[in-house]
């Protein structure tokens, strides 16, 4: 008897906290009667007192409070960190990479017999007359000089073919005056190895580089670079009517002359400034505004690529003593007070490398993981307290 008594007196005890003496409503009473049957028991106060009300609304206000805070800085890392870059847990030969393509820009961009930008220059600074040819030839040359200084004079806006043709009139024999080619041990003709390219520099010689085939095709190649550089090369086309040198362009598109230079230098400029602001979240609604009245040609959105593949060049040099190699070989061609040598060697600097990997930060499963269990952790909230709820309210209804 006494056992049966003292587990009766243990239920009342059990069930003290959600027996309601006034139940003037029924959702109060479907929720104490909820609270009775649930695996875990809700506090309910006796009698209605207003103390014990006021705790649990505080600590419950609290509780989700801080629930939501953790969640939304857990959302707010799942949006703006989205991918992290780790490195990988082993080496990586070279022989699995492609060796880069180089290129090779000489310093001296025309034949001095064929036309004397020094000398042409000297005579616009004296205010002499120039020949037509002089003028288109100095126009031409000048977008690959640094230190023009009569831009702001009017000048051609754009070239169409005319612009090609007189750099390859004028350039130098690059290819004809190099001596000696050698490629992993074995001499070649430097003409078999070297292919020229247009880029802002100018005509310059790559080595290694793809085959036009593999260039010019119809399956396009996304890479960040390539697609800064067609937004670009679009504003450009868009704004001044005609593009930079080195921006891919078809038959029908004029190549900027003297006369763009500033708009030129003013899209280089908006894109400058559209990285800075886009790193400044003040500056951001700004900015993109300014995008909009632009037909968006600015938005370019240009992602980085999952598998990317890009090589950090190291330069050292020293004084090639060429005089005594060419003595001991017994080569008297080549004058020392008219000739000057250079020697690039290029190389990998070892044989393994370590390679990073771009890898998701927060995933579906991360975030709906870390997502349960801060509500786990401040609410005491599962999947099975939904399925108490749900079929508590299809048994009850």
């Amino acid at each position: 008897m006494s056992h049966s008594q003292d587990e009766e007196k243990r239920n009342d005890q059990t069930d003290a906290c959600v027996n309601i003496p006034y139940m003037d409503s029924n959702i109060w009473g479907k929720s104490a009667q909820f609270s009775r049957g649930n695996t875990k028991r809700v506090v309910v106060c006796e009698s209605h007192e207003n103390c014990c009300r006021i705790w649990w609304i505080t600590v419950f206000i609290i509780v989700l409070s801080g629930c939501s805070f953790m969640i939304y800085k857990i959302y707010e890392k799942y949006e703006t960190s989205p991918v992290i870059v780790s490195f990988a847990t082993k080496d990586t030969p070279i022989y699995k990479i492609p060796f880069p393509s180089i290129t090779i820009c000489p310093e001296t961009k025309s034949v001095k017999e064929k036309f004397d930008y020094e000398k042409v220059t000297q005579k616009k600074t004296n205010g002499e007359v120039l020949t037509p040819k002089e003028e288109k030839y100095l126009q031409i040359m000048s977008l690959l000089c640094d230190d023009y200084d009569f831009e702001t004079e009017a000048g051609n806006n754009s070239f169409i073919n005319d612009y090609f043709d007189v750099l390859d009139e004028i350039k130098p024999d690059f290819l004809g005056n190099a001596i000696n080619c050698k490629l992993m041990g074995d001499d070649y003709d430097c003409k078999d190895l070297f292919v020229p390219i247009m880029t802002d520099e100018g005509v310059c010689y790559s080595f290694n580089i793809l085959d036009r085939g593999q260039i010019f095709n119809d399956l396009v190649s996304y890479s960040q670079q390539n697609c800064q550089l067609e937004c670009i090369t679009n504003v450009t086309l868009h704004e001044c009517e005609c593009v930079d040198i080195f921006m891919p362009r078809d038959n029908r598109t004029a190549v900027c002359g003297t006369g763009s230079f500033e708009c030129v230098r003013d899209i280089r400029g908006w894109f400058q400034y559209l990285e800075l602001a886009m790193k400044f979240p003040s500056d951001r609604e700004n900015f993109k505004d300014f995008i909009e009245d632009d037909e968006g040609l600015l938005d370019c959105d240009c992602k980085p690529l999952c598998t990317d593949l890009s090589y950090h060049g190291e330069t050292s040099q020293t004084e090639w003593k060429w005089e005594e190699k060419f003595r001991l070989l017994n080569e008297t061609k080549y004058d020392k007070n008219l000739t000057h040598m250079s020697r690039l060697t290029v190389y990998f600097k070892v044989n393994h490398f370590i390679t990073s990997e771009r890898q998701e930060l927060y995933g579906p499963i991360d975030f709906v993981a870390n997502f349960g269990g801060l509500l786990g952790l401040f609410t005491g909230f599962s999947i099975l307290s939904v399925m108490e709820i749900i079929y508590f309210l299809t048994t009850s209804i």
